[in-house]
């Protein structure tokens, strides 16, 4: 496995903090469909709210795409 797929089984495999403990039911499937993408994954469904991270092996500062 490499660092992503292992950051990805850590994030989706912890217990889920939010008040409702569950998704939204109007976003759940999307959010599960991001999750079958071997490349993304997603913990929140929070309206108005995104972050894309660049993966990378070293630490790199300000690496945010969007």
């Amino acid at each position: 496995m490499n660092t992503f797929e292992i950051e990805k089984q850590n994030a989706l495999n912890k217990k889920d903090k939010s008040h409702e403990q569950k998704w939204d039911e109007k976003i759940k499937a999307l959010c599960s469909k991001i999750n079958k993408n071997p490349n993304y994954f997603t913990t929140s469904s929070c309206a108005g709210r995104i972050t894309l991270n660049k993966n990378s092996i070293k630490k790199i500062k300000n690496a945010f795409l969007f």
